[in-house]
C-alpha cells in the first residue's frame, strides 16, 4: 500500500495542541532520516506538520510544540523541557 507523506506523519505524529508537548528539530531530523524516502525533504515535514496544527518552538532550541510522537507500541514520548 502507498501511503502519502500526510499518511506517514499522521501514523508518525499526535497533533495535541499542547505547548507543553515539544519535539526538537534533531528530533524531526532522525525521524525524517528513518522516513527520507517518503518526503521531498526535511522542510516538507516540517510543512505537513504545521499544516496539521503544530506550532514553531524556538526558546533554547529550535523544533515544533503541540504534537507527540506515536511509537509503534501506542505510547507517546514526552520531552520535557
Amino acid at each position: 500500500m502507498n501511503m502519502t507523506p500526510t499518511d506517514v506523519v499522521k501514523s508518525l505524529f499526535e497533533v495535541t495542541g499542547d505547548k507543553n508537548d515539544v519535539l526538537l528539530n534533531n528530533d524531526l531530523k532522525d525521524i525524517y532520516q528513518e522516513n527520507r524516502d517518503v518526503f521531498d525533504n526535511f522542510q516538507h515535514l516540517k510543512k505537513i506538520l504545521l499544516g496539521m496544527g503544530a506550532e514553531k518552538y524556538h526558546k533554547i532550541h529550535r523544533g515544533l510544540k503541540g504534537l507527540r510522537r506515536r511509537w509503534e507500541n501506542g505510547e507517546e514520548e514526552v520531552e520535557d523541557i
